[in-house]
C-alpha cells in the first residue's frame, strides 16, 4: 500500500504491487494456481525429455543431439 500511496517512480515497485494484490482476489488466485502448474508441467517435460535422451545416447554420434533436424544432406555437410 506505502508503494501506491506514494506514487514511487520507478514503474516496477507500482508492477509488483499489482501483482501481489491480484493474488488475493479469486480470479488472481486461480490465474497464479493455473500458471504454476504449467510451469511444473513444463519442468516435468523437460526433466522426462533430458532423462530420455540421456539413457539413448550410448556412444558418440548416437542419440537425439545428432538427428538430422534440417535433412540428410545438411546432416552430411555437417550443417
Amino acid at each position: 500500500m506505502m508503494i501506491l500511496k506514494y506514487k514511487l517512480t520507478c514503474p516496477s515497485g507500482t508492477a509488483t504491487t499489482y501483482l501481489i494484490n491480484s493474488f488475493h482476489t479469486p480470479k488472481g488466485a486461480k490465474l497464479a494456481k493455473k500458471q504454476v502448474m504449467m510451469l511444473f508441467y513444463s519442468f516435468c517435460g523437460s526433466f522426462t525429455n533430458a532423462l530420455f535422451q540421456w539413457f539413448f545416447a550410448a556412444a558418440d554420434g548416437c542419440g537425439f543431439s545428432n538427428f538430422p533436424t534440417f535433412g540428410l544432406k545438411a546432416f552430411s555437410q555437417r550443417f
